[in-house]
């Protein structure tokens, strides 16, 4: 009568140990886990850091270029007005040497000295 309770009582005693044994592993196995879970937050935390930086590094990267970029249309729109006023000097130019004679080159090759504006022609022309 007591052996069968005995009996009872050692097959379950055997199967807490070997469940303790079960959880015994497990909770090693979930402070692994944990632990390498802590480096993972860290390491996310840094990184996120670190993105955080490279963020702010490239706002003031584009707000610099964007200032650039301003100055460098201003000076495009400078340029477009002076090209517009140069073209109507470079149509007469090109008029000028359309009408130019040979007679106007002798004439000018006949001057012992020439004055100073038909001097800077030549230079410019050269």
């Amino acid at each position: 009568m007591y052996t069968q309770g005995y009996t009872k009582m050692d097959f379950t005693n055997e199967k807490v140990k070997d469940l303790n044994e079960v959880i015994n592993k497990t909770k090693a196995e979930a402070d692994i886990m944990k632990e390498n879970t802590k480096k993972l937050l860290n390491q996310v935390l840094v990184e996120e850091k670190e993105a955080s930086n490279v963020a702010a590094s490239a706002k003031e990267t584009e707000g610099r270029a964007n200032i650039v970029l301003a100055e460098a249309e201003e000076v495009r729109k400078e340029a477009d007005v002076a090209y517009a006023k140069a073209i109507p000097a470079l149509e007469n130019a090109k008029t000028a040497v359309e009408n130019l004679k040979v007679e106007f080159i002798n004439e000018f090759k006949s001057f012992s000295k020439p004055n100073e504006k038909a001097l800077d022609v030549c230079i410019a022309c050269n």
